[in-house]
């Protein structure tokens, strides 16, 4: 996670804001924005990252939060 600029935890604060909706790959381009809202409130700094990623990094936590999301609904 350390190419996205990321923490562990900051990427399980960011799976956990995704919970409640399917993460396609690849990702639309409103995904950035509605990750970064929904990270607003109770974890602003990592809203302002997520909010300031790259195009091609943003696809590169989508890609790994629809991964993990796969792996959840297979076990």
């Amino acid at each position: 996670m350390v190419w996205l600029g990321l923490s562990v935890d900051e990427v399980r604060q960011a799976v956990r804001a995704c919970a409640h909706i399917v993460v396609p790959d690849p990702a639309p381009d409103y995904l950035q924005p509605f990750l970064a809202t929904r990270l607003q409130r109770d974890h602003p700094k990592l809203a302002a990252r997520v909010a300031r990623l790259r195009q091609t990094e943003c696809a590169e936590l989508f890609r790994l939060i629809h991964a993990l999301q796969e792996a959840g609904r297979s076990t």
